[in-house]
């Protein structure tokens, strides 16, 4: 049982604890803790089409089917996953449903919303289907990015739990806007970390490979590995695109990726509008720091530190007006009334423009300090 349907896959040992060699095309279990941390982000409700890729068992298109798509396809290279998902549809009695064989897209045309829990572990040896991702961890995501332009539909949105690599020439999220082409310039990037492996970490795993695995990160210039939710979103015709990283919130399950693409997608239409004319509140987890040291007789404040765990964890230098601007965020004002508090306060200088403020305002509203009235993330949850 999986929410609220029936799975079937392989199983995962044999009863007993007795060896187990599981074939290659092993249909991954849906239980498995990754695979429900994948679930947990996986955008449900109405849409006209929905794709699974890399489906395994097809329990994220099942779920689809169920929860508001029209019509949802999963799609897998192995046939075996095919006959499972097949008989996963049959068996939950979900006729919108629609496993296929397939090498990523394959003959697939396009959609509104695109998700995939593709193999992404760094393998010299290929041995499982669901589980190599190529030497570098990186192929299966690399072709399935490199294929949103063709078959994203516009406002269309794509998730993955993945993982990937920061290297000497540009960190994982800056890559997967180059694997995006020409066509990037239509799509807005976010990668939520929740792990960073140091390559020398992952290398010692195996004893007998350490050597090759030191080689190769050495060669890609791979600097960490880096695990967490990619969230791209399709916006043709956009004034601005955006490219941001995030830190998942430690024991929180779920990162709220809508919240983050909604409020940077508003961000680049109509800043300085948002930020003064609606209501400002305050983050529900944000705390200030200040660092003192010994000068001459007395201590003197040398460092503000912003820091909040929802809704990501985030840690900024600051500067003290925007401890005094937190604290006036009651849910009421307006930021134009809090410039004008400020300003009358003597905490910010007359005749500092709107729209510099505006700007600095929505940086602390990025970072979860902030919460603008209408883009509100959601309260901290498991």
């Amino acid at each position: 049982p999986l929410a609220d349907l029936h799975i079937a896959s392989d199983r995962w040992s044999n009863p007993g604890g007795a060896p187990f060699d599981a074939p290659s095309d092993t249909v991954y279990p849906a239980f498995i803790p990754n695979t429900r941390l994948f679930l947990a982000h996986v955008p449900l409700g109405e849409c006209a089409s929905f794709l699974d890729l890399c489906a395994g068992t097809g329990i994220a298109a099942l779920m689809a089917a169920r929860q508001g798509a029209r019509e949802a396809w999963a799609g897998d290279i192995a046939k075996r996953c095919t006959r499972f998902a097949e008989f996963n549809g049959r068996l939950n009695g979900v006729g919108n449903f629609h496993p296929v064989t397939s090498d990523l897209y394959g003959n697939l045309s396009s959609f509104d919303r695109i998700v995939a829990h593709p193999p992404y572990v760094p393998a010299l040896q290929p041995k499982w289907i669901f589980f190599s991702g190529g030497e570098d961890g990186e192929e299966i995501t690399r072709r399935i990015i490199q294929g949103l332009p063709t078959h994203l539909n516009d406002r269309g949105v794509f998730l993955a739990l993945t993982m990937g690599s920061d290297r000497s020439d540009a960190p994982f999220e800056s890559r997967i806007r180059e694997w995006l082409g020409e066509g990037g310039r239509d799509f807005d990037i976010a990668l939520i970390v929740r792990k960073i492996l140091e390559p020398l970490e992952f290398a010692a795993r195996s004893r007998e490979e350490s050597g090759a695995w030191k080689k190769l990160f050495a060669r890609l210039g791979v600097e960490s590995l880096v695990y967490g939710i990619v969230a791209i979103q399709r916006r043709t015709g956009a004034r601005r695109t955006f490219t941001v990283r995030r830190q998942a919130s430690p024991g929180s399950r779920r990162a709220p990726w809508e919240w983050l693409l909604a409020w940077e997608s508003a961000a680049t239409e109509d800043l300085t509008q948002l930020m003064l004319e609606r209501p400002l509140h305050r983050g529900c987890d944000a705390e200030f720091q200040v660092r003192h040291r010994i000068e001459g007789s007395g201590w003197t404040p040398r460092q503000y530190t912003l820091q909040t765990q929802w809704p990501f964890s985030m840690e900024c230098d600051a500067h003290p007006w925007m401890a005094n601007l937190i604290a006036l965020c009651d849910g009421h004002a307006t930021g134009r009334d809090l410039l004008r508090v400020l300003v009358e306060n003597q905490v910010l200088p007359r005749g500092i423009a709107e729209d510099e403020f505006a700007r600095a305002a929505a940086a602390l509203v990025s970072g979860g300090f902030i919460e603008v009235e209408g883009f509100r993330p959601p309260r901290a949850g498991g």
